[in-house]
């Protein structure tokens, strides 16, 4: 009995880490990379990011004072939207971002970012 019991948890530890490593196989914005979450009506601000020379939208956690999901987005942005600072509101798809997701700011978490609606906001 003890030794089917071991042979079971070492092989969901092995389809388990082989899991992993596959959606870590994928291209960055891959859309199959493993869900996150999803958001609706989201308000961030657009940011380049020179770490990942992307643009990014951050949005800070509520109910935190420095906590931040930094999204790498995705989407091809028009060039109007490429705006550092820029407001905006957003419906959107976050995935995972493999290896180590945190930025160099303390408290900021990395992740792929698929849009599915946004807009510039006049302040």
């Amino acid at each position: 009995m003890k030794i089917a019991l071991c042979f079971l948890i070492i092989s969901l530890a092995v389809i388990g880490c082989e899991n992993a490593k596959n959606d870590c196989e994928l291209s960055p914005c891959n859309p199959q990379r493993e869900t996150v979450k999803e958001v609706a009506d989201q308000t961030g601000i657009m940011s380049y990011d020179q770490a990942v020379e992307k643009w990014t939208i951050i949005v800070s956690i509520q109910g935190t004072y420095d906590s931040q999901d930094i999204g790498i987005i995705c989407n091809e942005l028009p060039e109007n939207l490429k705006s550092e600072g820029l407001s905006v509101v957003f419906d959107g798809v976050y995935k995972a971002k493999c290896g180590d997701n945190r930025a160099a700011i303390p408290g900021s978490v990395y992740y792929y970012l698929h849009l599915t609606y946004f807009q510039g906001v006049n302040d």
